[in-house]
């Protein structure tokens, strides 16, 4: 350590700093001496930090490296010593043959391998069922190939017929040709688990193969058990069976695939248990929490509920981080780092403050001042001031009386006395006591009035029959016009039928007319109406009425029914003049 205190000495060069004992005994050594230096001002030794006797870097060496190759290999390179570690190229194509075996490389002379071979070759693949351009890098096969053969498998089965001409061949899509069939006599000689040799010959790979019945026993793949089956046809079942994480469905498989974490069986089942909150159901498909009995070991919690609780603190103002969860949410957390003032800025509390913590309580008296004019009697507060409390003198909402002694923020001062305002009706006056408008409290001021508002019949006489109306107080005069239901008693035309009916009855009701207030029983009671209506008419005494016949009873002449065929038009429209002469 080169102290504050200590004598020093520092190059001239590298500036490096050393003690000056230590300095004097480095050049009294026979090592720091430097021989190839010249002798300035006396001295010919080297500096411990920078072992020189000039100042920068030296010099690079200017003698000649032996030459070597290119980076692709085609020329010879000669370059200084100094200039070895460069990478030089020679400008040139590598043309290298590239990994394919097929190809060469198009790229000037360049550091590293070369890029994986980008031709495109058209081809299909080893079993003819595909073609599509492939890349001749990314195929596996290496050196010379012959693009009809097929480049690439189509990874479906092969399906070639094989030489018996009776099967198809069950291998991937592969290239060359295909094997022999698995199935000729002449590669079956025992039963399917190979315990029992074959007693009959079999001709072709079409005849049966006999089962014995004995166990299969074959490995299966797992390398670990045999099949317990009886000899039978294909491939044996799998060897254990496992059940999915709830336990509500097993299947069964390989036993390697049930310790494999890829492998883990899953159901469709899905869970509907309430989670911890208490609030939110699990839809997890297989959960293993569905069954109480099941637990769960790890860091995973399928009922865990990781939804953000949301609900409003107590502060008022932020919200709940946490997870969803029961019962209530934290203390907020959050702090105030400004000043708390009442609703006049005369109070304050200084910071910090918890978050939510209510303004200070000031009582300096409140300084705005009460829309009625009134000094406030309160003291600072936020919010609307209550009712002033100065005591007035204040009319009633129904304009009767004065009252005294009544606090000014009062509202709908009512006395004892009836209300007497007349109604909407304009014919009837309130008789409920003194109340705020409107009288009439199941319509507003704007609001039509319905049937049945003000509760009272109107009574006014009808302007028709001048019988009175029985409808509910309405303000239109005169009364609406509707039908008269008072009851009348009227007798039919020929003195048989006596009948009580409305006095507005139309003519529709059992053939009444308000008009002559006549009633007809039957159609021989309005043929009777009809021949007075006619002796009237025409002067016709009452023994004659029997020689009036018309209608389905009258007789035609041969002069009308001649004036019939010749002008049509004629003979109805005097008809029709006819009919409006005698029945009105």
């Amino acid at each position: 350590m080169v102290r504050r205190n200590a004598p020093v000495w520092s190059c001239s060069s590298c500036y490096s700093i050393f003690h000056l004992n230590c300095i004097k005994k480095w050049a009294r050594a026979p090592t720091s001496a430097d021989t190839s230096a010249e002798k300035i001002q006396g001295y010919n030794w080297r500096c411990p930090g920078c072992q020189a006797c000039h100042p920068g870097p030296c010099p690079p060496c200017k003698d000649f490296a032996p030459p070597r190759l290119c980076l692709c290999g085609k020329k010879v390179i000669t370059t200084r010593c100094s200039e070895r570690k460069s990478v030089y190229t020679c400008g040139e194509v590598g043309n290298k043959i590239l990994e394919c075996g097929r190809h060469h490389c198009d790229q000037i002379c360049h550091v590293g391998p070369c890029e994986p071979c980008q031709v495109p070759i058209d081809s299909s693949c080893f079993c003819k069922k595909k073609s599509e351009v492939v890349i001749c890098g990314e195929l596996s096969l290496k050196g010379e190939i012959r693009p009809d053969d097929g480049l690439y498998s189509c990874s479906s089965t092969c399906g070639k017929k094989l030489k018996c001409g009776n099967h198809v061949c069950a291998e991937i899509c592969h290239p060359g040709p295909c094997g022999e069939c698995e199935f000729l006599p002449s590669k079956v000689k025992t039963c399917y688990c190979g315990k029992k040799n074959l007693r009959v010959r079999r001709r072709s790979c079409l005849d049966p193969i006999p089962t014995c019945l004995g166990t299969c026993g074959k490995l299966l793949p797992c390398n670990k058990h045999y099949c317990k089956d009886k000899c039978h046809v294909g491939n044996c079942s799998p060897c254990s069976t496992q059940k999915c994480r709830c336990g509500s469905t097993s299947r069964t498989v390989e036993c390697y695939k049930t310790t494999l974490a890829s492998e883990k069986f899953v159901c469709d089942w899905q869970c509907g248990r309430k989670k911890n909150c208490g609030r939110h159901r699990c839809s997890e498909r297989c959960c293993p929490l569905s069954d109480s009995r099941n637990t769960v070991s790890g860091n995973w919690i399928p009922h865990f509920c990781s939804m953000p609780c949301g609900k409003k603190l107590k502060c008022g103002q932020n919200s709940c981080e946490a997870f969803c969860h029961c019962g209530h949410c934290p203390p907020c957390m959050e702090t105030i780092f400004t000043d708390l003032t009442c609703a006049c800025g005369r109070t304050s509390i200084p910071p910090p403050l918890p978050c939510g913590t209510p303004p200070p309580s000031c009582q300096y008296p409140y300084s705005v001042p009460q829309p009625c004019g009134h000094q406030s009697t309160h003291s600072c507060h936020f919010g609307n001031c209550p009712p002033c409390s100065v005591p007035i003198a204040k009319e009633c909402v129904g304009g009767h009386v004065v009252l005294r002694n009544i606090p000014c923020g009062s509202k709908d001062i009512t006395c004892i006395k009836l209300c007497g305002k007349t109604k909407r009706c304009g014919l009837h006056s309130c008789s409920r006591s003194c109340h705020p408008a409107p009288c009439d409290p199941s319509c507003g001021p704007s609001d039509p009035v319905v049937k049945g508002s003000y509760g009272k019949v109107c009574g006014a006489p009808r302007r028709d029959c001048r019988h009175t109306c029985q409808a509910f107080c309405h303000p239109t005069t005169p009364c609406p016009e509707s039908r008269c239901e008072f009851p009348v008693t009227i007798t039919c035309s020929c003195g048989r039928i006596t009948a009580t009916v409305p006095y507005d009855a139309g003519g529709s009701n059992l053939g009444f007319s308000a008009v002559n207030r006549k009633l007809m029983c039957d159609d021989e009671c309005a043929k009777l109406v009809r021949k007075r209506v006619l002796a009237d008419a025409f002067d016709i005494s009452q023994p004659s009425l029997d020689a009036l016949h018309f209608g389905e009873n009258a007789a035609v002449s041969q002069v009308v029914s001649e004036l019939l065929r010749r002008d049509p038009k004629w003979v109805l429209a005097v008809e029709e003049r006819c009919k409006h002469l005698v029945l009105g």
